[in-house]
């Protein structure tokens, strides 16, 4: 009888002293921690090779608060995206001075890592949910492969982008929030990535 209600007045004693801290005043001086899940899309020419919608993807982010609303910090994560032909396919492939057709079902991935420099600012009062606007600058490894039957194309570049986003920090307890928002990433150069995060993040304040 005991064990069947240990679990709901353990669950109303977690969420009661969850209620029972302040939120978290951010500050200059202080930093926050975020990890985000990131289902994606591609838009533009990755959307060409990629066409499906991708729920594999996450985000690791750190800030510093030069003022009590205003951050510069650091971000990376990974996203993968895959689609693939309906049926089979022909390919005609230049390989080794030999024309080669190929004729089979195709497979079409991209995995794209951006490392960024950032910087936030957020509006509001402190204690409260806060709006915010991100720019962040910096690279993207972006690596396409093509798989065809038993054969695989592949190409990995270095790319140099820019990811602006909008947002928004809700606090939920002492130290902690909830980090929703939507990022942006252009990646340019011959074979440009740009891409659309839907971002849902947990973030810790120290």
């Amino acid at each position: 009888m005991l064990k069947k209600h240990l679990i709901p007045i353990c669950l109303v004693l977690v969420i009661g002293l969850i209620k029972s801290y302040p939120a978290f005043s951010q500050q200059e001086g202080s930093n926050k921690f975020t990890l985000h899940y990131s289902p994606s899309t591609t838009i533009g020419d990755a959307k060409e090779f990629v066409d499906d919608f991708s729920f594999r993807g996450f985000g690791v982010a750190y800030e510093y608060f030069i003022k009590y609303n205003l951050s510069i910090g650091i971000s990376s994560g990974l996203s993968t995206y895959y689609s693939s032909s309906d049926g089979p396919v022909s390919n005609i492939i230049e390989r080794n001075n030999k024309t080669i057709v190929l004729t089979a079902k195709e497979f079409n991935y991209i995995n794209s890592i951006p490392v960024l420099l950032t910087s936030s600012y957020y509006y509001g009062d402190s204690g409260k949910a806060k709006p915010y606007l991100s720019l962040g600058i910096g690279g993207y490894n972006v690596l396409r492969w093509k798989e065809i039957g038993l054969y695989r194309f592949e190409d990995n570049k270095f790319l140099f982008g820019i990811a602006p986003a909008v947002g928004v920090s809700v606090p939920i307890a002492y130290s902690s929030s909830l980090d929703l928002g939507i990022r942006y990433n252009q990646a340019f150069g011959e074979d440009s990535f740009s891409s659309m995060d839907f971002r849902l993040g947990f973030s810790w304040f120290y």
